[in-house]
């Protein structure tokens, strides 16, 4: 909510976190991504419907424990639950990088499939060690590229080294849904694993309704918006909270398969194209805020190849920014914030920090010049009341 005296910035004039469908973008032709979509074992509505298939589709005992990472969001974790499987986690370092002595120890007490997320878009640098490490146990991982759809390692796009792969296209495209699967099956066969293809998924009205719902909140400009909002907190009112914020919300749509009106968005995508924008608006924002007092970003440097998702830094106060942000009109996010139930804090206090501190700000496609420019202006005077007043990283 917004402060006493101070007006709410509309939905239009709101800078969002992620790339937001436009009215006609499932009219636009195929682009260069249509081949690569074609090529994926499974499509899926949601990234963690691919984890869950992923895991069903090893058809592992339900005794297995799978090698989560510490800092997680807890739908990866319960997606493995879903599955049948078990969990275990490892440590993870507070620049993001896996712990290797850590997950050596717990695969040789007990071994099991290694789960490992590309945080943000950019690639683990220890993943050929973690591959390794898995080839002398002849266990099978997984690269979570949920976050790094369009990333590569040195040429290597991140999801081709690992037997699994799985991708969450919404966080990078402007969809409301979208998860793949990509199964490496000559890793599998040296493995000497089998594996079960996903069903086809069964079809869903929700992701048809939502782009009809922000085509219509688009062409009828600022009346449709106010309307809108309006309907939404009257039904709030009468019928209480609806517990999700979009289609891509509803829980337990493992079934769901990718709708045709988003893959057509999807296949428009051209990957090239996507990457330069985020990373030069990445590189400008990183620019504007340079020096100023609070700022302090997890990665250093925007490696060649890396599909930012979003420009991470720390926070002090992370809460305070990120509502005194929302009030001024620029959506931050902050991933990971919930654990899955099974993790103890307390024997990872270094991701429990991480939970703390990290807020992401918006690098997305869609935004302008003008808004980078904003952000940057609205962010100086808050990171230097709110940002990071830590020594070092």
């Amino acid at each position: 909510m917004s402060r006493e005296g101070s007006e709410e910035p509309t939905a239009g004039t709101r800078i969002l976190t992620f790339a937001q469908p436009q009215a006609f973008d499932w009219v636009a032709r195929r682009g260069p991504f249509g081949a690569t979509l074609a090529s994926y074992t499974s499509l899926h509505s949601l990234g963690r419907a691919a984890i869950y298939w992923a895991i069903r589709g090893l058809q592992l005992s339900p005794e297995t424990i799978v090698k989560m990472p510490a800092y997680h969001c807890e739908v990866v974790v319960q997606a493995v639950l879903d599955a049948g499987l078990r969990v275990e986690f490892y440590r993870i370092r507070r620049d993001l990088t896996i712990d290797l002595d850590d997950l050596e120890r717990r695969l040789v007490a007990r071994p099991g499939p290694v789960f490992v997320i590309h945080y943000f878009g950019f690639g683990q640098p220890d993943v050929l060690a973690v591959d390794e490490m898995c080839r002398q146990f002849g266990l099978p991982w997984v690269e979570d590229c949920a976050q790094a759809l369009f990333s590569d390692d040195q040429g290597r796009p991140l999801g081709a080294l690992a037997p699994l792969a799985i991708f969450s296209l919404r966080k990078t495209l402007p969809l409301c849904e979208g998860g793949a699967l990509q199964v490496n099956r000559q890793r599998l066969t040296d493995l000497n694993l089998p594996f079960a293809l996903p069903p086809r998924g069964r079809f869903s009205s929700l992701p048809y309704r939502f782009y009809l719902r922000e085509a219509i909140r688009e062409l009828g400009g600022t009346w449709a918006v106010n309307l809108h909002t309006h309907l939404r907190r009257r039904l709030r009112e009468v019928f209480g909270p609806t517990g999700h914020n979009g289609p891509f919300q509803e829980p337990n749509r493992y079934a769901d398969r990718l709708a045709g009106i988003s893959r057509r968005v999807a296949s428009s995508a051209d990957p090239a194209a996507v990457a330069d924008q985020r990373r030069a608006n990445w590189l400008a924002l990183d620019a504007r805020l340079a020096g100023s007092p609070g700022y302090c970003k997890v990665f250093e440097t925007l490696p060649a190849g890396t599909c930012p998702l979003f420009l991470v830094m720390r926070a002090s106060q992370r809460n305070a920014l990120f509502e005194a942000l929302q009030e001024k009109g620029i959506e931050s996010f902050h991933w990971g914030n919930s654990i899955h139930p099974n993790l103890n804090p307390s024997e990872f206090p270094e991701t429990s920090r991480l939970r703390d501190e990290i807020i992401c700000f918006p690098v997305h496609q869609r935004l302008t010049a003008e808004q980078i420019d904003r952000i940057a202006e609205t962010a100086r005077p808050l990171l230097a009341r709110y940002g990071w007043a830590g020594v070092g990283s």
